[in-house]
């Protein structure tokens, strides 16, 4: 869907955004948004859904530099339908300006809003765009302006019509209707919105009246009244913008913008000859010509017009003044962060361990300071009060996420979680001073406001030709001077590259010194090894010889114990042998015996064995054998 503009976001309802200055209207389409990126580079989106997009991007996800927003204005849908409409209130100019409220009017119009409290005081009923006032202001400016536009040199009388019944009154008319110190504010602004009217009436003028018809000149601008009105407003302006920029002089000033009213009064009622410029018609010096028939008269206008051209010039010499010291507070800022990029002493710290990493933890401060030198194994020695690079290297790529949204680091955190930094592999961490850190900040403030300056300083360009010239000129060195500071921050963290493989390379050199002197240590053992390993083989060859000839003799010996153990295993079977005949023999005697016994007893007990002598006496003779 098309972005259309509903409604613009305020915080007092007389003061109009920057969008609603610019003639933006409710109902207005976004056509097309350019972006500048952070590299210069111009890019412009058109799609609808990119676009709304881009606009819903916090500021810290944003990454373009500027943003240029282009609406289509409702108008030009309407062109024909309000042209009419516009063409027929010209024409009843005369009768329309008899409809104009006078002062009296406006002041009990007034009066009757506060007694039904449609407003809160008398400033905010007569200021308010819906009452009288406002409405006669801008029925005016609309039909002077489309009225010349459309009939040039003859709307003049309609125009001093409506400018003698718009009755422009100077301060001490209006004290008539609104008196009192507790009023000056509310006169003040109506003075500025009279001024506005009038600008405007100048602006739409043709020149050829401007030029031709100073008696027209001398009806719109009076020196009792409008010119004294104009000096009134103007003053009135002047000292709104110094309140509203503080009343010191230093350029840290928050808010220098000036007043949109005095903008579009010096861009189109210029109070000096401006040649250079190509728009004397816009000069009031046609205003002081026209009076030179009445002298008197002419020196009250010159001395206003005088006192007006002070304001104008002060207020240029204000901006070239702002503008060019941030320019040059820039260009040192530049210089010394050069300088300090070239004398940068970067130290590396080599950790092998989480050990390693929890000594240089307790070394360091909240703010990542050393607060006494530090040297880790290997590593060069850093002295007390170098700090912590966290801004690149595996600080950065650890600890990034725990960044806030404006960029800066979390370096209690980082202190808080440095040993976890440690993944089985060497943990090199970078210490440098704080020149660079300091210089940095201050290029990046130097040029933050260098972009201040010029962007605020883009509406008064509008007033002063001057001051445009230098506003053209400075966007330019401030792109440049971005990509410096983005070159310089580019050297640095080339440097610190560098550095930190230059003492990764001293260490391993360091290491590989070592262990050359090791392997030599070593090659020296492995020689006196070798010698003795020579001596120790002779000795073997000896002991083998000694052993070859035990071991013949161990080998006689054991042929002859073999023999002998076969003799004695012989004489051992002939013992078993006999043993086993003896057992045989002794087992045959028992049992002879034994019948023996079993014979008597049984002859003393019958006297008639069973069992024939004969054969027991042959049993044991048999067993006795």
């Amino acid at each position: 869907k098309p972005l259309v503009v509903a409604g613009f976001h305020v915080d007092d309802e007389d003061e109009l955004t920057p969008a609603a200055s610019a003639g933006v209207q409710l109902g207005d389409q976004l056509l097309m948004v350019e972006v500048t990126e952070l590299d210069g580079r111009m890019k412009k989106i058109t799609n609808f859904q990119e676009m709304r997009q881009l606009l819903g991007l916090s500021d810290s996800e944003a990454t373009a530099v500027a943003m240029t927003l282009t609406f289509g204005s409702q108008s030009r849908w309407k062109t024909e339908e309000s042209n009419e409409t516009v063409k027929k209130a010209v024409a009843q100019a005369e009768s329309i300006s008899e409809l104009l409220p006078t002062w009296q009017e406006i002041k009990e119009g007034a009066k009757r809003c506060l007694e039904r409290r449609d407003f809160s005081n008398l400033r905010e009923a007569v200021m308010s765009r819906a009452f009288l006032f406002r409405a006669k202001c801008d029925l005016v400016q609309a039909l002077v302006t489309a009225g010349f536009a459309l009939h040039h040199d003859v709307f003049v009388s309609k125009a001093l019509q409506l400018h003698k019944r718009f009755e422009p009154a100077t301060d001490r008319e209006l004290q008539n209707y609104f008196e009192g110190r507790d009023n000056l504010q509310l006169r003040d602004e109506i003075l500025i919105a009279q001024l506005d009217v009038l600008t405007n009436t100048w602006r739409s003028l043709p020149q050829i009246i401007k030029e031709d018809v100073p008696e027209v000149l001398r009806s719109l601008f009076r020196p009792e009244v409008e010119i004294v009105l104009i000096r009134e407003a103007v003053k009135a302006l002047e000292e709104k913008w110094r309140i509203a920029r503080g009343s010191n002089s230093k350029d840290e000033d928050q808010n220098l913008k000036m007043p949109e009213e005095l903008v579009r009064f010096f861009k189109y009622m210029r109070p000096a000859t401006d040649e250079s410029t190509g728009q004397r018609e816009l000069s009031m010096v046609w205003i002081i010509k026209a009076w030179s028939v009445e002298k008197m008269r002419q020196r009250e206008v010159q001395n206003d017009v005088a006192a007006i051209t002070g304001i104008y010039e002060n207020a240029e010499s204000f901006w070239e003044h702002r503008v060019k010291n941030a320019h040059k507070r820039a260009e040192e800022a530049q210089e010394l962060l050069e300088r300090a990029v070239q004398k940068e002493v970067i130290r590396v710290v080599l950790c092998s361990s989480i050990s390693d990493l929890e000594k240089v933890q307790a070394m360091l401060s909240e703010s990542l300071m050393l607060t006494k030198d530090c040297k880790i194994g290997d590593s060069e020695n850093v002295p007390k009060g170098k700090c912590l690079v966290w801004s690149q290297g595996i600080v950065r790529e650890k600890f990034k996420p725990f960044e806030s949204s404006k960029g800066a680091p979390d370096l209690a955190r980082i202190r808080r979680e440095l040993p976890s930094l440690y993944n089985g592999k060497d943990v090199r961490l970078l210490f440098s001073g704080l020149d660079f850190d300091r210089q940095h900040e201050e290029s990046q403030r130097a040029l933050d406001s260098l972009q201040k300056y010029i962007a605020m300083a883009k509406t008064a360009g509008e007033a002063f030709p001057s001051i445009k010239q230098i506003v053209d000129d400075l966007s330019d060195v401030l792109h440049k001077s971005q990509l410096f500071k983005k070159d310089q921050e580019a050297k640095r963290k080339l440097f610190l590259k560098e550095r930190e493989l230059q003492a990764t390379m001293q260490v391993a050199e360091r290491r590989l010194q070592q262990v050359e002197k090791e392997k030599r240590e070593i090659e020296e053992k492995n020689r006196k090894l070798h010698e003795e390993k020579g001596k120790l083989e002779v000795d073997t060859k000896n002991v083998r010889e000694e052993l070859g000839k035990v071991l013949e003799s161990v080998a006689l010996e054991h042929a002859k114990l073999k023999t002998r153990v076969k003799e004695l295993e012989t004489e051992e079977k002939k013992l078993k042998d006999a043993n086993a005949h003896l057992w045989a023999k002794q087992k045959t005697m028992k049992d002879a015996l034994q019948k023996a016994a079993d014979f008597m007893r049984a002859w003393v007990a019958t006297g008639a064995p069973d069992t024939d002598v004969d054969s027991i006496i042959q049993l044991v003779t048999e067993s006795s054998k």
